[in-house]
């Protein structure tokens, strides 16, 4: 039997902070068993790629230090995606 493993990443639009920042959530699929957790993280939902579940840079934006936090937080979820059961504050039982 072949096993099936899923990380996505999608914005939890719906509880906007006063910033205009979204929460940045987390689904784990293991053979269609799904577990969805916080990142703890955060971005502006126009710096967000659905298609690809990654931050993008606004290039029209002079903000450098928020194109920075953009790639730190690619960065980040890279790591999240690589070794998922390493984060959090638990492990992740299915």
């Amino acid at each position: 039997m072949k096993s099936t493993f899923k990380t996505l990443f999608y914005l939890k639009k719906n509880e906007p902070k006063k910033n205009g920042h979204v929460v940045i959530m987390v689904r784990i699929t293991v053979d269609g068993d799904q577990v969805q957790f916080s990142s703890k993280l955060d971005i502006h939902p126009d710096n967000w790629d659905t298609k690809n579940s990654k931050a993008i840079i606004n290039k029209q934006s002079a903000d450098k230090k928020e194109n920075l936090r953009v790639s730190s937080l690619n960065k980040t979820l890279d790591e999240i995606r690589a070794h998922p059961i390493n984060q959090g504050e638990n492990s992740l039982i299915l």
